[in-house]
């Protein structure tokens, strides 16, 4: 059966079912970021080194740090329009690990708490006075009781939610999420006041 994650490798019998079947049940398990046939090669994704990772991923139930920035970097180069991170705890980490793999001109939103880490806000206006339109960044300050999850939103039709915060991609898992998180936290955006930067 074919999968979006394979849709750029060489034919199965090119490569090793058991190496195929390990990143089938690895995909399946953390998920995988659509269509990656820019990325996703036996030649590059079935090294040694990453079918320790999944093995590993597999066995522990804790995904390699060094697949989920992959998984994370492929997610986000695939928006076209916006982006949302929803963290209560985002700080200057979460600007530095994840927007720039977000294509230029795609808008940078960040959902947070009222009472926001001190380092979000001067990191914040780094940004814009770095990247001004190009990358456009929007913070947006609610509740922290209403704030319940750490999400990724691509193009506010796909959603990933993180383990731990984003400050840390160490220490973070990035697994799909469902329809219901998306509305929840679009209507929050909404809702929630603006942090000016």
């Amino acid at each position: 059966m074919a999968k979006g994650y394979r849709s750029g490798m060489n034919s199965p019998q090119q490569t090793d079912e058991r190496e195929l079947a390990l990143l089938d049940a690895y995909a399946e398990k953390f998920g995988w970021p659509g269509d990656t046939s820019d990325f996703l090669t036996p030649e590059n994704l079935l090294t040694p080194e990453n079918l320790r990772a999944f093995k590993d991923a597999l066995a522990s139930g804790v995904d390699a740090p060094e697949m989920i920035a992959r998984r994370a970097a492929l997610a986000l180069g695939k928006a076209t329009a916006d982006v949302l991170f929803v963290d209560a705890y985002a700080d200057q980490r979460m600007l530095r690990n994840y927007p720039m793999f977000a294509p230029e001109k795609v808008s940078v939103r960040v959902l947070t708490k009222t009472n926001y880490r001190k380092s979000l806000k001067p990191a914040a206006e780094f940004w814009v006075e770095q990247f001004g339109d190009t990358r456009p960044l929007a913070i947006r300050l609610a509740p922290v009781e209403r704030i319940h999850d750490r999400l990724i939103i691509v193009d506010g039709n796909t959603a990933w939610t993180l383990g731990h915060h984003s400050n840390s991609i160490a220490r973070t898992s990035l697994v799909r999420s469902g329809a219901e998180k998306i509305a929840a936290y679009e209507g929050l955006w909404a809702e929630a006041a603006t942090l000016q930067i």
